[in-house]
């Protein structure tokens, strides 16, 4: 298991970083860093642990397949902060670059969250995705409408929905706010203090527990793609 203890002195670490993100600074808390990252390897293994239970399609992963480097590419920003303040947790079948819908973690002081989907899709899943709620539109409500799942989301991000409806959908379909999505993801924000409770990773698999099935769908598009 991991415990409180664990997890407060990763929070601590993020906001810390954001207050000195420096090589200076990381260099002379690097046992710190590696405390950090030992416990996201033990908290991605339970996570996948658990979700495999209930979603067997992610596979023999490991958490290098589902974690993320600390340090930035600043090549081409004009921020040359060198360090990521936040950190985040990607489970899906085939690990953190897959084109799957998955699970996803992220840990920043002050703006956690649960939740996963799909994101950032490539044009041709992008459309697949689409037609599947367009054909199967009533089994996509069913899903988001269930008392499980609106326990804890409230519908699709609205992050870069479109103004106007996709080509060659009807402007009159019931979902079609939902079809100006480009990305397909919902989220539940976590406080700092969920973070650490006792409870947490029990409160975390339930999320990603109501958000299997919403996965199962939308990985039927994803599969219409990949296994053409």
């Amino acid at each position: 298991m991991i415990n409180s203890s664990e997890l407060a002195s990763l929070i601590e670490f993020y906001k810390e970083i954001k207050e000195n993100n420096h090589r200076e600074w990381f260099a002379l808390n690097r046992s710190w860093y590696e405390q950090v990252k030992s416990t996201l390897e033990k908290l991605t293994q339970l996570l996948i642990t658990q979700i495999y239970s209930f979603d067997p399609t992610i596979g023999n992963l490991k958490p290098n397949d589902c974690t993320f480097r600390i340090y930035r590419d600043i090549r081409f920003r004009h921020d040359k902060s060198p360090y990521k303040t936040f950190t985040g947790i990607y489970i899906a079948r085939g690990g953190k670059k897959s084109p799957y819908a998955g699970y996803y973690l992220h840990i920043e002081p002050g703006s956690c969250m649960a939740g996963g989907g799909l994101y950032d899709p490539t044009t041709d899943i992008l459309k697949a995705a689409r037609q599947e709620i367009f054909y199967n539109y009533d089994e996509l409500k069913s899903i988001i409408e269930n008392p499980s799942f609106r326990k804890y989301f409230n519908g699709f991000s609205d992050m870069g929905r479109t103004k106007r409806p996709p080509k060659g959908f009807p402007e009159d379909f019931e979902g079609i706010e939902i079809l100006k999505n480009k990305h397909f993801i919902v989220a539940h924000p976590l406080s700092d203090d969920e973070i650490i409770a006792s409870d947490f990773l029990p409160t975390t698999v339930a999320i990603f527990k109501a958000l299997q099935p919403l996965n199962y769908f939308l990985n039927r598009a994803v599969e219409d793609i990949l296994f053409i």
